[in-house]
């Protein structure tokens, strides 16, 4: 599997692209376009955005690899294949690791995509705010991959118990982006 459009609109959201080579406190290499890291890059190299967008999606493949061997078992789908990618982006292989060793099921990585396991006691809003994110799209249903084909319920429609259909599948789509299981 590879990452979706929506997986990698979510990355792009997250992450800023830079065009010129800067270095991050801590880090060893230098960091360009959209945190492409590695030891070939020197202070002042410059590419295009062309060019970010090709790196992009070259070190997009390794995280890619990551995902499917940790969580390949789980038969993801490419909301959630998306999201993962996303979350292992961000927080790196031993961090995808740490979150699916702690998730037994699909619900479980759902529920754990939040949760900071690291030492930091202050975990920042900008990545709080992420992980939100990649957990709807973790939890969001194949066909609103392309386009929501639900519509809003009117203010009129009155579910009741054993109800089906596009009101319904509607009102649990949005209760589990707010952490309601409606799985």
């Amino acid at each position: 599997m590879v990452t979706g459009t929506k997986g990698l609109e979510l990355i792009k959201k997250f992450e800023s692209c830079k065009l010129t080579a800067y270095k991050l406190a801590g880090e060893k290499n230098y960091t360009i376009g959209w945190g492409h890291s590695d030891s070939t890059i020197k202070a002042g190299d410059k590419i295009t955005q062309a060019k970010a967008d090709s790196l992009l999606k070259s070190d997009l493949t390794v995280f890619e690899k990551y995902v499917t061997q940790y969580a390949g078992s789980f038969n993801l789908t490419q909301n959630q294949f998306d999201a993962l990618v996303s979350y292992c982006y961000n927080r790196g292989p031993a961090g995808l690791k740490q979150l699916i060793s702690n998730s037994k099921t699909k619900f479980g990585i759902y529920t754990n995509i939040p949760i900071y396991w690291g030492t930091n006691e202050t975990y920042k809003t900008s990545l709080i705010n992420r992980r939100k994110c990649e957990q709807a799209l973790f939890n969001t249903p194949a066909s609103f991959a392309i386009e929501n084909p639900y519509k809003t319920p009117s203010s009129k429609s009155i579910i009741k118990v054993g109800d089906k259909g596009e009101s319904v599948s509607w009102v649990q789509w949005n209760l589990n982006i707010y952490g309601w299981a409606c799985i």
